[in-house]
């Protein structure tokens, strides 16, 4: 699997044939099948990143869908820093409970490789971003602001 520009991803889905399109993914190893709901919903994160700074760097150096076969997880976005990652879960809808219960997972199979991690959901209908926190011992997830993000993601 290589990693990818996102943006330059949504803008082949927008403008390639279905056949040519998948052949762009299988040539950066993307076979999972991202859905067109998946899609849309990383179009409209961009478009929410990009709001705040449009600077290349923060959409390059993605893996997009990456699964660990073992135990069928995968991951919507991940981007490994020098010194971090940052796993980001894009969803159309879903609640509180829910999201909270996948960010745990997530930080679970990522924390054997021993960085700093941040985990973050987008619920694209409600145009919100939360991310995973440890406040007295206990993680809670909290909304936050995408300047947060993209401050991390230019790093």
């Amino acid at each position: 699997m290589k990693s990818v520009n996102i943006l330059s991803i949504i803008e082949a889905y927008r403008k390639l044939s279905d056949t040519s399109f998948q052949k762009l993914m299988n040539n950066y190893g993307i076979t999972s099948g991202i859905k067109d709901y998946e899609l849309n919903g990383i179009e409209s994160f961009i478009n929410e990143l990009q709001k705040v700074n449009n600077n290349i760097s923060i959409v390059n150096r993605y893996y997009l869908g990456y699964s660990i076969p073992q135990i069928r997880k995968e991951f919507d976005l991940l981007r490994f820093g020098n010194n971090y990652i940052i796993n980001i879960e894009i969803k159309t809808e879903s609640s509180i409970e829910k999201i909270l219960k996948q960010q745990q997972k997530n930080r679970y199979y990522l924390s054997f490789l021993d960085k700093p991690l941040y985990i973050y959901t987008y619920i694209l209908n409600e145009n919100k971003l939360y991310k995973l926190v440890n406040k007295n011992n206990k993680s809670e997830i909290e909304e936050t602001i995408f300047s947060e993000l993209c401050d991390m993601l230019i790093c």
